[in-house]
């Protein structure tokens, strides 16, 4: 199996790095040599796909109360018709 080398300085060994980025909202973790710092990659901070199970679960749950919501006011409306 092949070695990761810098393309720099082709050590081998790289270290996570946390930054925000000039401008920028978010945090980036850069994959980065450990020896001269050169950025080998950039991944989000964030596990991205699990922020977004996590907010379809609330999705679910916020539309299983609307539809509650919505079964007791259609039964008021026609106890209120009678």
């Amino acid at each position: 199996m092949a070695t990761t080398k810098c393309p720099k300085c082709s050590h081998t060994a790289f270290e996570v790095v946390s930054n925000t980025p000039e401008g920028s909202k978010f945090k980036i973790d850069f994959v980065q040599c450990k020896s001269c710092g050169t950025p080998v990659a950039a991944i989000d901070f964030y596990n991205t796909g699990s922020l977004l199970l996590e907010q379809r679960e609330h999705i679910i749950g916020i539309a299983k109360q609307l539809s509650a919501v919505q079964q007791t006011l259609e039964y008021l409306v026609q106890n209120l018709n009678k």
